[in-house]
């Protein structure tokens, strides 16, 4: 396991059992080159979701160069993502808390909320 900050999310939901997004950022042949299959690499934004009930077989884990996975596109694929290619980590569910009462005109937060992530630029 690395020490990387998106990787103790990614430990923390696998722990957890929690249901968690990655949004890839970057050129079509970078996505490629983590093991994503042409066909597939092709949409934007590119969306990893690694549903709780499933991470005993995509086996998400985090180590210094990325996270390795293993997923199903039209046959399971060993995958290496680099975290420079993550422009966003986002957490799904895992008992969003709503605002507390001093703001009433907030609007309530949703559940997803985004961790970690660059902005574009």
């Amino acid at each position: 396991m690395s020490d990387h900050p998106m990787s103790l999310v990614i430990d923390a939901c696998r722990k957890a059992g929690v249901t968690f997004l990655l949004i890839l950022a970057g050129p079509v042949s970078a996505r490629v080159a983590t093991g994503i299959p042409p066909a597939h690499a092709r949409r934007e934004p590119y969306l990893l979701r690694f549903d709780a009930e499933y991470h005993d077989y995509s086996d998400p884990r985090g180590e210094d160069d990325g996270l390795h996975c293993e997923l199903c596109f039209d046959t399971v694929c060993s995958l290496v993502i680099p975290w420079d290619l993550v422009s966003q980590l986002v957490v799904v569910g895992g008992g969003v808390t709503p605002p507390p009462a001093a703001f009433p005109g907030e609007p309530l937060p949703n559940n997803i909320r985004p961790l970690f992530g660059r902005k574009k630029g």
